[in-house]
């Protein structure tokens, strides 16, 4: 592990400013290990394994808010029976259903 942030440090690109030069390790490291990990996953784990990368280093970035991300894990909340009365036909009821209380 020593030997892979040594080698990061001689890779990243280098600058004067210290926030710049964080930024170009963190980005490098990152990079580094991304790789060295997906080199010993099976083909269908590295999708998975990209998706949960991308997923953390936007979360850390603010791009993705927790609500965003609790839509995704869970799905939206069931509708209550005043917010369907208000919603449109559904174009699709075999393939997608309406959740209510």
């Amino acid at each position: 592990m020593k030997t892979l942030f040594n080698k990061a440090i001689d890779n990243a690109t280098k600058s004067e400013l210290l926030e710049e030069r964080l930024a170009n390790l963190i980005d490098t490291i990152t990079k580094m290990i991304y790789t060295m990990i997906a080199r010993g996953l099976f083909e269908a784990d590295k999708m998975i394994y990209s998706l949960l990368i991308a997923i953390s280093i936007r979360r850390k970035a603010g791009i993705i808010g927790m609500i965003s991300w609790n839509h995704l894990l869970r799905g939206p909340m069931p509708f209550s029976p005043a917010q369907l009365d208000c919603m449109p036909e559904n174009p699709m009821p075999k393939e997608m259903t309406m959740l209510a209380y």
